[in-house]
């Protein structure tokens, strides 16, 4: 069974789960998530693995960041807790949010083998058109701001965000809206053509999320990469088709 640990970094609480022994596996889990999210995926690798399983600042136990971070600053964060727990070249296994920061991580630690599932990281052409309708939408919401009373454009914006935000910005507090809205602006494709070490790609044929045209795309993106699309399930493969995502994964890690 995984055991939830503590550790300090940047003066801050962090938690993580570790279970097994044996070659280190990282686990980072997505947006809204955490180390728990990872569990049953976590209990079947620590069979031939030390499976490491974060809770990333502000989510699970781990505290809040006190400013507003970027994909970089998650990196950073993940870089340090991997040198703290001394990991030695890691497989990295990231889900949505988790394979953003995977990604940048992959340019400062040395990473064996890297596994993305429903990875965010790219800007596609379906985002631009949706951030022209944010744009739209921000001029309106100058206009009712400059309008409306106070108390009559708050109400406004918070029916606006029940109706047209995505789950992920209803849920999260202030601060970590913001933190959302800097990480999904954030094109890592620059991250992407640098990964040259093995890499598996796992999407769910109906991902709404991260759709199977961005697992695509970071397949022509990475060297020596290969997508593997399961039928039938969307953002959260590993999950859905455990068992299936399970085969997958060991036959790539058995793989020489």
């Amino acid at each position: 069974m995984a055991k939830t640990k503590e550790i300090i970094i940047n003066g801050a609480i962090a938690s993580y789960t570790e279970e097994g022994e044996g070659d280190a596996i990282l686990l980072l889990h997505g947006w809204g998530c955490a180390a728990h999210t990872f569990r049953d995926i976590q209990s079947a690798l620590s069979r031939a693995y030390k499976v490491y399983a974060v809770d990333f600042p502000g989510f699970g136990q781990s505290e809040e960041p006190k400013e507003i971070w970027g994909c970089e600053e998650y990196a950073r964060w993940t870089e340090e807790l991997v040198r703290k727990l001394n990991i030695q070249t890691p497989i990295v296994l990231g889900h949505s949010f988790g394979g953003r920061v995977a990604l940048i991580l992959n340019s400062k630690i040395t990473i064996k083998k890297l596994i993305l599932t429903g990875s965010a990281g790219l800007i596609m052409d379906t985002d631009i058109e949706k951030r022209k309708g944010s744009s739209k939408l921000g001029l309106v919401k100058g206009i009712l701001e400059k309008t409306l009373p106070k108390s009559a454009f708050d109400w406004v914006k918070d029916k606006t965000i029940q109706q047209m935000g995505s789950a992920d910005y209803r849920n999260a507090n202030p601060q970590m809206r913001e933190i959302l809205k800097k990480v999904i602006s954030e094109d890592l494709q620059t991250y992407a053509v640098k990964v040259t070490i093995p890499t598996l790609l796992i999407w769910g044929e109906n991902d709404q999320d991260t759709p199977v045209a961005m697992g695509r795309k970071f397949e022509s993106l990475m060297p020596g990469s290969e997508l593997h699309i399961l039928s039938g399930t969307g953002h959260y493969a590993f999950i859905d088709r455990k068992e299936e995502f399970l085969n997958l994964t060991e036959r790539f890690l058995n793989h020489k």
